[in-house]
């Protein structure tokens, strides 16, 4: 349900970080990096396959290990949805202790914002694909990459609003709720009402008629 809500496909994808911020970055994600790479004092960045592969990037790769000390100097963190497949999520957000803003990237993001209620997690960058599964199997079929997917996809962005905020949406969702039954209420009291008053116009109609027929038959 939250794929065509207008609230939660917001138009900007840029997190709003302050100057000589330190970013944590979990999986190397080279649009990101262009992204903030000026905007931030560093970049620490972690991928545990580059890694692996011994792999040179555009930014040095450090050591899995290093998390636990690392993470904690980070003021933002934006992690790949890999985080969730590996099950090393929890830690990697139970060390990012300092971010004040910690967006979950990627294809592999769940879109199914109650699922991120009580976590740090303040954004959701995603993407929804709209195409035909005879498109996506036809260009998959074809050695298609993520480009290929793409371009028949949608971009999500959410952000989830701070908790007084968050507390005031909820507030308003169910009084918007409950304004929608009362109305409902109201109109189901006007139409039984209708009904009634039909039903009783019917009743003397018919005793109108009856009386009139036994005032003919007396004559």
């Amino acid at each position: 349900p939250y794929y065509d809500d207008a609230a939660y496909n917001m138009e900007e994808s840029e997190l709003d970080i302050p100057e000589g911020t330190v970013m944590g970055m979990i999986g190397f994600m080279p649009p990101k990096i262009a992204m903030y790479k000026d905007k931030v004092s560093k970049i620490l960045c972690f991928d545990r396959g580059i890694e692996h592969n011994g792999e040179q990037r555009s930014i040095p790769i450090l050591p899995m290990e290093k998390e636990k000390e690392l993470l904690p100097e980070c003021g933002a963190l934006i992690s790949t949805g890999t985080a969730f497949l590996n099950s090393t999520i929890d830690d990697i957000l139970s060390w990012s202790t300092e971010a004040s803003q910690v967006e979950m990237n990627g294809w592999s993001v769940l879109f199914w914002p109650p699922a991120y209620e009580g976590t740090p997690v303040t954004h959701i960058n995603t993407a929804r694909y709209t195409g035909t599964w005879e498109e996506l199997s036809r260009d998959l079929s074809r050695g298609g990459n993520i480009a290929c997917v793409a371009k028949h996809s949608k971009h999500i962005f959410y952000k989830f609003p701070e908790k007084e905020k968050q507390d005031e949406l909820n507030y308003l969702k169910k009084t918007e709720k409950l304004e929608k039954e009362r109305k409902k209420k109201v109109e189901t009291q006007k139409r039984e009402a209708e009904e009634r008053r039909k039903k009783l116009e019917d009743a003397l109609l018919t005793q109108q008629k009856n009386n009139e027929k036994k005032q003919k038959e007396m004559e």
